[in-house]
């Protein structure tokens, strides 16, 4: 793997957590949130943190499993994977 492709990683690495925390607090204090609104909002988030010139593409990837779930329980599986995913990198 080359430097840049490290650095990459790293750089979403905080973003994606941001993003993980934010849509799980989102879903535990909106019971009766709809799919496509949380999606959505990954969406948005995911285009701010590109406007502030993270890798769009490292973190549409990173949430791939959550945007293309078809119910909120794997949706809300797929974000707290990413979050658990994200602490086994750090602790490396």
């Amino acid at each position: 793997m080359s430097n840049s492709a490290i650095q990459t990683e790293r750089n979403v690495t905080k973003p994606v957590r941001i993003i993980a925390d934010y849509i799980l607090r989102f879903l535990r204090n909106n019971k009766d949130v709809k799919l496509s609104e949380a999606k959505e909002r990954i969406e948005k988030k995911i285009s701010l943190f590109a406007a502030d010139g993270f890798d769009r593409q490292e973190l549409e990837k990173a949430f791939a499993p959550a945007l293309r779930s078809r119910s909120c329980l794997t949706f809300k599986a797929a974000c707290k994977a990413q979050l658990f995913d994200e602490d086994k990198t750090a602790k490396v």
